[in-house]
């Protein structure tokens, strides 16, 4: 019995000895993430990975080689080399190996494994796989403004609709807009800020705006500022300013409001009024009857909800005339537009005053008339004796 235990443990002792001697000379590679350049990598784009080769073993590695065996959403790039080679790693040692590759534009944010083929000498290529953080960066555009209305009038209230697209690679979060006010532009109440949740890669919103224009806006493109806030895929907030133009250019309405004759002048007067929102400049009034034209009349400006008056060569046949006037509008354009007016005046002969007077200017003139012919008669009759 005696002989049989120490047998035993001498057998014990001698594969303790033996695994010591073992560990103390085998090799033993792992392939570890060194660096990543950018980190982390974004979706249609190309990226840099490190690896160290790790030999935590206490015996020599001879013949090693790793080959990178990338999927998707990896490729490796063209002309990188997919094996590398060391002819030794020596034990509780380390060597390192680059490649470059590119990641697919599709790819979401996510962990991704990156597979390497570890072998060394003749023996069975074993996998060790890393890995590589890509993550997508949103970027946010304004695509164009519109309006409703189409032309902002000072003292307006205005819809204004901001397209937006994220033509980015990572999705933005919790996206807010928000419109700054001046003097001329005024947010109301929340209608200066509206909240449009996410917008995913490639994705378009529609954020609609409420402002009011000051009445006393003049013809102006005023600038404010569109503020937006969001957060990306680290949840880090990020916020983006750029500065908007309003145009407010107002609107010209012209419209004939009297036509009167002037006898004592010899002229036609006819008074014309802006009823719009901003200035007619360099104006020019063409009366036509019968298609010809009787005169022409210019004034510098008409201002809004101001009025200005014409004169042309007396017309006192009647009718239907045409005043035609054109005008320099608020974007320096030429305008024309025309208006048919009424000739038939209602002159003093035609009220009942006027036409007592007529009548007695006329008794008068006859009566004198008369009178002067019965005195040259008397003048001309012979004197009796």
């Amino acid at each position: 019995m005696k002989l049989y235990i120490a047998f035993a443990a001498f057998l014990v002792a001698s594969l303790f000895v033996a695994g010591i001697a073992q560990a103390q000379t085998t090799s033993d590679i792992d392939v570890v993430l060194f660096r990543q350049d950018p980190l982390p990598a974004e979706p249609g784009a190309n990226f840099n990975i490190e690896v160290e080769i790790q030999n935590s073993g206490n015996g020599q590695a001879d013949d090693v080689s790793v080959e990178i065996n990338p999927k998707a959403p990896f490729t490796l790039l063209s002309g990188e080399q997919k094996k590398v080679s060391f002819s030794s790693i020596g034990g509780q040692k380390s060597a390192r190996a680059s490649f470059r590759l590119s990641v697919d534009s599709d790819a979401i944010s996510n962990s991704y494994e990156l597979e390497f083929l570890v072998k060394e000498g003749t023996s069975t290529p074993t996998p060790n796989k890393i890995l590589v953080n890509v993550e997508g960066v949103p970027k946010l555009i304004l695509l164009g403004i519109t309006t409703e209305p189409g032309v902002i009038e000072p003292g307006s209230d205005v819809k204004l609709s901001f397209e937006i697209k994220n033509i980015g690679t990572g999705t933005a979060r919790q996206v807010e807009l928000e419109l700054g006010r001046n003097e001329s532009i005024i947010p109301t109440l929340s209608g200066g800020k509206v909240f449009l949740g996410d917008i995913i890669p490639g994705q378009e919103k529609i954020a609609v705006l409420t402002i009011s224009i000051d009445p006393s806006a003049e013809f102006n493109t005023y600038s404010t500022t569109l503020t937006t806030t969001y957060k990306d895929e680290n949840s880090t907030q990020e916020t983006k300013q750029q500065t908007v133009g309003i145009p407010v250019r107002g609107t010209i309405v012209l419209d004939v409001i009297k036509v009167e004759p002037s006898i004592e002048s010899g002229v036609t007067k006819v008074e014309v009024a802006n009823k719009g929102t901003t200035e007619a400049k360099s104006v020019e009034a063409k009366l036509y009857v019968n298609n010809g034209l009787v005169g022409v009349d210019y004034t510098s400006s008409i201002k809004a909800n101001k009025q200005s008056t014409f004169n042309f060569p007396l017309v006192l046949e009647g009718g239907v005339g045409k005043l035609e006037v054109s005008y320099i509008g608020p974007g320096i354009e030429r305008n024309t537009i025309e208006k048919d007016i009424s000739l038939d005046f209602q002159t003093p002969q035609q009220d009942g005053t006027g036409m007592f007077i007529v009548a007695a200017i006329i008794i008068a003139v006859v009566g004198y008339w008369y009178y002067r012919r019965r005195k040259k008669k008397r003048k001309a009759q012979p004197h009796k004796a």
